[in-house]
């Protein structure tokens, strides 16, 4: 059986972008659960996580597609499993995405 998936232009543009979204939000429900301890920046993730910080930062903005293992270990640097990770990213409207990035090219850049 053959499971890859294509996907090109502004559809991976958008989840590319839903996933940054998806680690900025739970950045900032971390810091206002955990005031003091718990991963309230992208500095503290980069720590936990063990990818590097220039790496997190790239896919928190939307600007780097990320490899499998590199989600996988953003999850466990905050602390919760996969799956609750990609239920972050499913329930995140993605009208949020669209809103952020109002035209999506196919190159990723924004239109005037």
């Amino acid at each position: 059986m053959d499971f890859t998936v294509q996907m090109e232009g502004k559809e991976k543009l958008i989840y590319i972008n839903k996933l940054g979204l998806t680690i900025q939000a739970l950045i900032k429900e971390n810091k206002l659960r955990h005031k003091d301890a718990g991963i309230s920046s992208l500095r503290k993730l980069a720590a936990a996580s063990g990818v590097e910080y220039a790496i997190i930062q790239k896919i928190s903005s939307g600007q780097k597609d990320p490899q499998f293992t590199t989600i996988v270990a953003i999850a466990e640097g905050f602390g919760i499993s996969l799956a609750k990770l990609m239920s972050y990213f499913e329930n995140l409207p993605d009208q949020v995405v669209t809103n952020k990035n109002t035209s999506i090219t196919r190159k990723g850049k924004k239109k005037k």
